[in-house]
């Protein structure tokens, strides 16, 4: 009798790992978990990967990226810096006195009195200033009513189990504009993925940020604004 053959069986298959997901969400529920817990967070520092459509005239969509350096310290500084994906670089600091702006590209640097809070210097920015700050309502104490007042439909999409950690993935609307964002569903209710769709727009352009390195207890130096 010959040698008894090798078996060719490979190894046994891994069975795959079986993810629970949590019966769906209530969408303003989510909001507002969100919104009450970074609202309510003293300080805190993030970087944002985000990027933006620019229409061209013949309507076709080119999309610029950025990244961000965000650094809050409540109620009244904040820091970001910028790179732009052509590698120019901007400053934005607020110190609960002064704003102050440096541009690399455009060679400037400017000042201007602002004294009061955090969220005083952003509605400042934005409303007065006309100052591009995506996201600028996340840096507000108000937030949970500022989407009270202006989210006028919200929809539970999916517990999207590819992000990092598995989130609460969230359509919502309001006059303005259409956004989506990815609340983390483990750990701190923080957001992880923004896209916000200008509808009114010609050509409906988009913006989207990619939210990395969550600190909410950085060190932070009074240099530093």
């Amino acid at each position: 009798q010959g040698p008894t053959p090798a078996s060719t069986a490979g190894p046994a298959p891994v069975a795959a790992e079986t993810v629970v997901k949590p019966p769906p969400q209530d969408a303003q529920a989510v909001l507002k978990n969100m919104a009450d817990f970074v609202s309510r967070t003293k300080s805190f520092s993030v970087t944002l990967s985000d990027g933006y459509d620019v229409v061209q005239a013949s309507g076709q969509k080119i999309g610029f990226g950025e990244i961000r350096q965000i650094t809050v310290e409540r109620p009244q500084n904040l820091r970001v810096d910028l790179t732009q994906s052509d590698g120019d670089r901007a400053q934005l600091i607020y110190d609960g006195r002064e704003i102050s702006f440096s541009s690399s590209s455009d060679k400037i640097y400017a000042i201007t009195p602002k004294p009061g809070s955090l969220d005083d210097a952003v509605k400042y920015l934005v409303k007065d200033l006309k100052v591009r700050l995506p996201l600028a309502m996340l840096l507000l104490s108000t937030l949970p009513l500022e989407l009270e007042q202006r989210v006028t439909a919200a929809d539970y999409v999916e517990f999207d189990t590819i992000t990092t950690p598995p989130s609460h993935h969230v359509a919502a609307r309001t006059d303005a504009v259409d956004f989506q964002v990815w609340v983390a569903a483990e750990g701190n209710p923080l957001p992880l993925r923004v896209i916000i769709t200008y509808k009114h727009e010609e050509g409906q352009p988009q913006f989207w940020a990619e939210f990395k390195n969550w600190n909410l207890a950085p060190s932070i130096s009074p240099a530093l604004f």
